[in-house]
C-alpha cells in the first residue's frame, strides 16, 4: 500500500530532527563528569594507530570493532559521535523491523526517549551499553512476535557492545514458562528489603573471606569490585532514591490497572523483566558504580511509559513529554 503525504512528511521530519540532534550532540561539550571525553581518546589512539588507552583493555570486541572501522575511514571523532547517537535514537525509536505495539507510536517513543534523563547517559557516559541497547530492544521485539531464535541471536550481537546484554537470554527463557506478576513482585519486595538490611553485601564479604588467597590474587579487580572496596569514593548505602525511581513503574501499572485501563501482553511481558532486573540491581546495589546495572532496568521505562499511557490521554501527555524533553536535551547539551 503506498504511504500517504503526511506520513512521508512526518517521518521526514521524524529523519531531520534525529539528524540534527545528533549534530548537535556530536559538536557538543559536555561536562568534566561525563565519558564522552575518554571515549574521544580512545577513537583518536585507534585513529593514529597508538593501541590502547590505559582504561580500555576490558573494552568488548564488538565496539572496539565498530571504532576501529569508523576510525579508518574518518580521523576525527565528530562523525563517530554522530553515528553513536543517530544509532542509538533511531534503533530506538524507528518501527523497522518491529511488530510490537511497543513501538508503533514513534512520535510519542521518541519523545519519551528524549526527555528520559538516562537516555543521555547511555549517549554520554555508558556508550557501549547504549549501542547495546538497540540490539536489546529488538531482541525484546522479537520475543514478543514469537520468532524463536532471533532474541537471542540479537541478544549476543548486543553483547558484544556491553557483555551485561546476555542477561536477557535468561530471562526471556524463564518468562515462556509463564511466571505471574505476583510472583515477580513477591521477588522484587524481598530483593529491596534484603538490600535494606545489607544482607547481600555481608554474604558476599563473607565468601570473599572464605575464598582461597590464591584465586583473590587471582581476580584482585572483580573481588574488590563484589565487595564495593573498589573506590572508597562511592557510596555503598542503600539509596532511598534510587528505590523511590525505581518503584516509578510499579506505581503507574498499579494505578493503570486500578483504573481499568487496559494493559497489552507485550506491556505485561516487558513489565516481568523490569521487575526481574531490577530486583536483582537491589540485591547488588551497594557494588561501585552500581547505577550501571540499576540502567539495565531503568532503560526499558520508556518503553514501559507507551504501554502503559491510554490512547484517551496520549495528546495530553504528549505536550507534557515535549516539554521534558526539550528541557532535558537543553540541560545536557545547551547549558
Amino acid at each position: 500500500m503506498p504511504l500517504s503525504l503526511d506520513t512521508v512528511r512526518w517521518t521526514a521530519l521524524y529523519v531531520v530532527v534525529g539528524l540534527l540532534l545528533a549534530i548537535v550532540y556530536a559538536s557538543a561539550t559536555v561536562g568534566v563528569d561525563s565519558d564522552k571525553p575518554a571515549y574521544e581518546l580512545y577513537y583518536y589512539y585507534l585513529a593514529h594507530n597508538l593501541g590502547v588507552p590505559v582504561g580500555f583493555d576490558r573494552v568488548e570486541p564488538g565496539f572496539f570493532g565498530f571504532t576501529w572501522l569508523i576510525s579508518r575511514f574518518v580521523d576525527t571523532s565528530y562523525f563517530y559521535f554522530f553515528l553513536i547517537f543517530a544509532i542509538e535514537f533511531f534503533g530506538l525509536t524507528c518501527r523497522l523491523g518491529k511488530r510490537s505495539s511497543l513501538f508503533r507510536d514513534r512520535f510519542y517513543l521518541s519523545l519519551l526517549w528524549l526527555a528520559f534523563p538516562f537516555f543521555y547517559s547511555l549517549s554520554i557516559n555508558a556508550v557501549r551499553q547504549g549501542l547495546a541497547l538497540v540490539f536489546v530492544v529488538y531482541a525484546i521485539d522479537a520475543e514478543l512476535t514469537e520468532r524463536k531464535c532471533r532474541p537471542f541471536i540479537l541478544l549476543a550481537l548486543g553483547s558484544l557492545f556491553h557483555f551485561s546484554t546476555a542477561i536477557y537470554a535468561p530471562l526471556f527463557l524463564l518468562l515462556r514458562w509463564r511466571v505471574n506478576f505476583r510472583s515477580l513482585l513477591t521477588f522484587w519486595a524481598i530483593c529491596v528489603v534484603c538490600a535494606m538490611l545489607s544482607i547481600p553485601q555481608h554474604l558476599v564479604e563473607l565468601a570473599a573471606l572464605a575464598a582461597p588467597d590464591s584465586f583473590r590474587q587471582q581476580f584482585p579487580y572483580y573481588f574488590s569490585y563484589l565487595t564495593g572496596t573498589l573506590t572508597a569514593d562511592y557510596d555503598t548505602s542503600f539509596k532511598f532514591r534510587f528505590l523511590l525511581f525505581s518503584a516509578l513503574p510499579i506505581c503507574a501499572f498499579a494505578v493503570t490497572t486500578r483504573l481499568k485501563f487496559a494493559v497489552d501482553r507485550d506491556c505485561k511481558f516487558l513489565f516481568k523483566i523490569y521487575l526481574i532486573l531490577n530486583g536483582l540491581f537491589f540485591l547488588i546495589g551497594y557494588i561501585p558504580f552500581s547505577d550501571r546495572i540499576a540502567l539495565l532496568s531503568w532503560q526499558l521505562m520508556p518503553m514501559l511509559a507507551v504501554g502503559l499511557t491510554p490512547l484517551s490521554i496520549r495528546p495530553v501527555a504528549s505536550i507534557v513529554a515535549v516539554l521534558l524533553a526539550v528541557a532535558a536535551f537543553a540541560y545536557f547539551f545547551v547549558f
